[in-house]
């Protein structure tokens, strides 16, 4: 119906307002979720997606040991240093 709408009054508000549904239930979408603290036994990873075929991912570890007296916070690293792209 929204395609109907915005097909039949492409330059009307409604028109407009289906569009940007339209766009909004087709638009691509991924989510990745995980823990902050990794003890056995180990956490799951939630991936959420939409309107994605296929997803490609890499585990890369990590030595996130630090002396306490630094407070450490993986949230803290800079992303160059924990590997994000």
């Amino acid at each position: 119906m929204a395609i109907a709408g915005r097909d039949a009054f492409p330059k009307s508000r409604g028109g407009n307002h289906c569009h940007n549904l339209v766009a909004q239930i087709e638009a691509k979408s991924i989510s990745v979720e995980a823990e902050s603290i990794w003890n056995a036994p180990w956490p799951e990873l939630a991936v959420t997606y939409r309107n994605i075929t296929g997803a490609h991912f890499r585990l890369v570890p990590a030595d996130w040991n630090r002396p306490r007296e630094q407070h450490f916070r993986a949230s803290r690293v800079e992303d160059d240093r924990r590997g994000v792209v």
